[in-house]
């Protein structure tokens, strides 16, 4: 058995924060597994599969000098469940400490309806890679280079520069797929002028929201007027 799971060009393709790698060679590992399994019918096959994915997330796990330490006391599927769980947390937290880094200047909250229409273009340019006549080799890293892109579309604040990143790559692989460049053009530039909308809204409302608005100062108790005791007495005192 080799390979089930990770191919080279999903090594190739890392950040290059070592915690962040670890959390997407989890993350492909966990998805080609539950592929896998899906559509395995042997038992001893699914085992093999599962060990394969312990091993290459606990080595992963030493290299970014994370703790994803075994038990030997329990048998081989309880000891997966947990190791699989701990590995799926610790993939989570660092995922949330990824979106923490995006800036706000360079990334927005997108909306629900440009996602779907932004996942629409992915569907299509990804059909459109799939039944072209580019190399096989080719295919693959674009469908990828796809996958990073929909990760992308999917994070609480979508990087714009990233993203944008991406599907210039993208463009550059492709170049000579005459078919292909024109649908990639018009998909860049409808999920470009998405993007921008949402941006735009974005940036408006904060800017109307401004500052926070400073607390009023509160003044004193005004002094009360003085009256004056200075009357004039009349001489005479009536009676």
């Amino acid at each position: 058995m080799s390979n089930y799971l990770l191919t080279d060009n999903d090594y190739a393709d890392l950040p290059e924060n070592k915690r962040k790698k670890f959390a997407a060679i989890e993350r492909k590992c966990r998805a080609s597994l539950g592929e896998l399994i899906s559509q395995s019918q042997n038992g001893s096959y699914d085992d093999e599969a599962r060990a394969e994915y312990i091993a290459i997330v606990e080595g992963a796990a030493r290299y970014a000098s994370l703790d994803l330490s075994l038990s030997t006391d329990r048998d081989f599927i309880d000891e997966y469940n947990a190791f699989r769980l701990k590995a799926i947390s610790l993939s989570s937290q660092i995922m949330l400490e990824s979106e923490d880094d995006v800036s706000l200047e360079n990334s927005v909250r997108l909306a629900s309806r440009t996602r779907n229409f932004i996942e629409r273009e992915i569907s299509s340019l990804r059909t459109s890679i799939v039944e072209s006549d580019l190399p096989d080799k080719k295919k693959e890293k674009l469908l990828k280079m796809l996958e990073s892109l929909r990760t992308e579309l999917h994070m609480n604040r979508f990087n714009i520069v990233k993203s944008l990143a991406i599907i210039g790559s993208i463009g550059l692989v492709a170049v000579n797929a005459t078919a292909f460049t024109a649908q990639y053009r018009q998909a860049y530039e409808n999920i470009l002028k998405l993007i921008n909308a949402d941006k735009e809204l974005e940036d408006a409302e904060r800017e109307r929201l401004g500052a926070p608005p400073q607390p009023l100062a509160i003044e004193g108790p005004k002094a009360s007027p003085t009256r004056s005791h200075n009357f004039e007495l009349d001489d005479e005192i009536p009676f």
